[in-house]
């Protein structure tokens, strides 16, 4: 084997070891990143066996129930079925009925009357 083609075996070698070494770098780098992500995780086995501590009542609406249109519908807040009681508030009203609009006077009329 020639000077030349040992050395080209050679940068070979190192090239080899050096991949080696950078897949073996990225691997445990993932391996790493892997189990910091398992350590936040909480098991949802876990939390399902866990006994749950409710800190707080969930609140408890009052219902108002009013029917409009032949729908029933249900209010949450005690003020705005107390409006809607007390007929305060236009927003139930039904509205005006329509009327016919005026008919626009024809063109010849309008020439007519011009001086």
């Amino acid at each position: 084997m020639t000077e030349d083609e040992a050395y080209k075996v050679h940068i070979q070698y190192t090239f080899n070891a050096f991949c080696k070494i950078v897949i073996r770098h990225a691997a445990i780098d993932i391996i790493l990143k892997l189990r910091r992500r398992w350590e936040r995780e909480v098991s949802l086995d876990y939390l399902m066996n866990e006994k749950f501590v409710q800190f707080a009542e969930p609140e408890q609406f009052e219902e108002y129930f009013f029917t409009a249109c032949g729908q029933t519908a249900v209010l949450y807040h005690a003020e705005l079925a107390a409006a809607r009681d007390a007929g305060s508030s236009s927003w139930m009203k039904p509205p005006a009925p329509r009327t016919q609009p005026t008919p626009m006077p024809s063109r010849a009329a309008c020439c007519a009357t011009r001086p």
